[in-house]
């Protein structure tokens, strides 16, 4: 069955060359390979928001600034080490992530705390700094760091 199919196959390789089917097959590579590299997280325009954004140069100002970027940060860490043999030896642990300065001990607890989150495998966990960055923000704006709800998401 597959010989003849590929002798079929064969015959009728002349009417369409073998280069067409090639350029298709690399177009379809490259557009795969781009569309990945495109939804990557890439955290510098947050970061710049989020200097824009909240106000203030006094040490709570300063220190929710770096505190909201950290934690998102540590969120492209979590989803990076389920995707990624790289980073998943560079963070093996929470620990690990830890001593690097990505997320304190605290914070680690409490991420381990989550009860319906039953392993590391549980995506929603990548989220949770998302959430405790939200919380940060609506904090910010009840303080007046941030002067207009349109920048608080409202």
């Amino acid at each position: 069955m597959f010989q003849s199919v590929a002798l079929g196959v064969n015959k009728r390789m002349g009417y369409i060359p073998l280069e067409f089917i090639l350029g298709f097959f690399v177009n379809a590579v490259v557009k795969r390979w781009t569309d990945a590299f495109h939804n990557m997280g890439y955290l510098e325009d947050q970061a710049m928001l989020v200097g824009n954004v909240i106000r203030g140069d006094d040490d709570e100002s300063r220190m929710m600034r770096r505190t909201i970027v950290r934690y998102l940060c540590l969120s492209q860490v979590l989803v990076f080490r389920d995707i990624s043999i790289l980073v998943r030896k560079r963070f093996p642990s929470y620990e690990s992530i830890v001593k690097a300065g990505l997320m304190l001990e605290s914070e680690k607890c409490k991420l381990r705390s989550y009860k319906h989150f039953e392993n590391d495998a549980d995506y929603g966990r990548n989220w949770a700094p998302i959430n405790w960055a939200f919380a940060l923000v609506i904090k910010s704006r009840q303080r007046g760091k941030i002067v207009a709800d349109i920048w608080a998401g409202k």
